[in-house]
């Protein structure tokens, strides 16, 4: 998989654990375990994205 290709794939990942973060807040009954740890699944990919676009570019 070219590195743009895995970039834009986990762009979307991110932005799918960020949707379904903002879900589980507003429903009541959210695990905040569950909420912890799709933040930093969320925080994984994005330190995986950056590292990309550096490697990218350099």
């Amino acid at each position: 998989m070219p590195v743009e290709s895995h970039i834009d794939s986990l762009k979307m990942r991110h932005q799918e654990l960020d949707i379904q973060l903002e879900e589980m807040k507003i429903a009541s009954s959210a695990d905040q375990i569950e909420l912890r740890n799709l933040k930093q699944k969320k925080l994984a990919i994005k330190d995986k994205i950056e590292r990309l676009t550096a490697q990218k570019m350099n």
